[in-house]
């Protein structure tokens, strides 16, 4: 990976691991903001509106000749409340609500009267999310291909996550629970889940002296060199 800055220190181009490089261009008229990105045939182009906020970015590929428009109102605090996409003819729309301390409360996207996804975000006191809710066409999918309904969190006293429980759509269920040592009250050692009550599976997670994790829960391996940075990954033999 490599990248490039300008003598005022903005990001011109990166490169990434594969050859690939993107580029960055600024309007130095509009106060220096980013004004285009691309990659390849790929190209954005960002306009502001008079508070410097993003209001408009139109994206085209040049080699399919497909694009995307997204139009983005903001309330009166700045809070982004209306994403309106064009995808080459095809309207959609994002609607976002918030509660009086910025919370996140609701994010409906639609496509004319359809309902793609409805989700409803609920919080403790503390700011935590205790519990999200959805419906719509197109319920986001949880690792084991399961549409999510509602998701419930319970937190420790140091907003550790100690137990998630995920209520799907078909009324199938999966509970996870996570366990933290009293050495470190914030290192994950261990985890368990059972899916529809059934028997609970527990994994668990191995460090090293340094708190450097070096068994993670698909048995892969890390190892670490004298600073404690990552040095290898490797799949356990057994």
């Amino acid at each position: 990976m490599s990248y490039k800055y300008s003598l005022q220190s903005r990001l011109l181009s990166y490169t990434d691991v594969l050859g690939h490089t993107q580029t960055y261009t600024y309007k130095l008229e509009d106060a220096g903001r980013m004004s285009r990105t691309a990659l390849g045939e790929i190209v954005s182009d960002f306009e502001y509106n008079s508070l410097g906020l993003i209001k408009n970015i139109n994206t085209v590929d040049g080699s399919s000749k497909q694009s995307v428009s997204v139009a983005l109102e903001y309330d009166v605090y700045g809070r982004e409340i209306l994403r309106t996409f064009d995808l080459s003819g095809v309207e959609q729309t994002l609607q976002q609500e918030y509660d009086e301390v910025d919370n996140l409360t609701s994010r409906v996207l639609s496509e004319g009267a359809q309902i793609i996804r409805d989700e409803r975000y609920s919080y403790d006191a503390r700011g935590r999310l205790e519990v999200y809710e959805c419906t719509g066409s197109q319920p986001p999918i949880d690792p084991f291909g399961k549409p999510i309904n509602t998701q419930i969190f319970i937190f420790d006293e140091l907003d550790n996550i100690t137990e998630v429980t995920t209520l799907y759509a078909d009324g199938g269920t999966h509970n996870a629970v996570y366990q933290f040592t009293s050495l470190d009250p914030v290192q994950l050692t261990s985890f368990s889940y059972s899916v529809d009550g059934g028997e609970r599976t527990i994994v668990e997670l191995v460090y090293d002296e340094n708190g450097n994790l070096v068994e993670d829960e698909a048995g892969r391996l890390m190892a670490y060199d004298e600073l404690n940075r990552l040095r290898s990954v490797s799949t356990s033999a057994s």
